[in-house]
């Protein structure tokens, strides 16, 4: 967040954030997307092989290494708790993509063997705004861009479409209600000027994206 205070002081106000991370970076870009305090600037995050938790990533890991999570884990998180000061098993991706605020592309190899590709199906599941998903077959952890770049690009313009559809109808929106504010402040209690507005609102149609490349 403090970066993100940093562009807007840096560069201007109305510029427009896209948040893209890689593995941590994916796990840390994740979080901030369901921040409550995530500025207005920010219209996009592309998460790249992200795991679900601290937790859940350690536990694979040992599993996978054939070594008991008890009490290993619990031991690390007992520690990590008083030196880090935060737990493994609260610093939960899952449960903040559920809150996400703004689009997000999700992309993932099928061969990752360090963040397993199903973490990536929790989170997309679990995301709550407009998403999309990448698998990119063959790639392993942090390799999905070296392995097909043509694949990785293509999602990223068809992204860059979702995202723009996306800035486009938050202006309008935020320019409806605008115009819907000073109509209501013009007609004051006049029932029939109300009922005129009620009626313009009604007659309103949604039209849906299209992202067909």
């Amino acid at each position: 967040m403090q970066w993100l205070r940093f562009m807007t002081d840096t560069f201007g106000s109305d510029i427009q954030i896209i948040l893209h991370g890689v593995s941590m970076g994916c796990a840390t870009v994740m979080m901030m997307s369901g921040n409550p305090d995530l500025p207005k600037n920010v219209k996009f995050t592309v998460a790249d092989c992200g795991y679900t938790s601290p937790w859940a990533e350690f536990d694979y890991q040992l599993k996978n290494a054939h070594v008991p999570t008890s009490p290993l884990l619990d031991g690390a998180n007992f520690f990590n708790k008083h030196i880090a000061k935060y737990d493994f098993k609260k610093v939960d991706a899952v449960e903040s993509v559920s809150h996400a605020q703004v689009p997000m592309l999700f992309i993932h190899g099928t061969k990752d063997d360090f963040v397993p590709t199903y973490m990536v199906h929790e989170l997309y599941d679990a995301c709550s705004t407009d998403k999309d998903l990448l698998l990119v077959e063959g790639a392993g952890h942090a390799e999905s861009y070296p392995t097909d770049s043509a694949a990785y690009e293509a999602k990223d313009f068809r992204a860059m479409q979702m995202l723009d559809w996306f800035i486009k109808e938050q202006g309008e929106e935020e320019k409806n209600a605008a115009d819907l504010i000073t109509k209501m402040e013009l007609f004051g209690g006049d029932s029939k000027g109300l009922y005129m507005l009620n009626s313009e609102l009604k007659a309103r149609v949604y039209t849906a994206p299209s992202l067909v490349l």
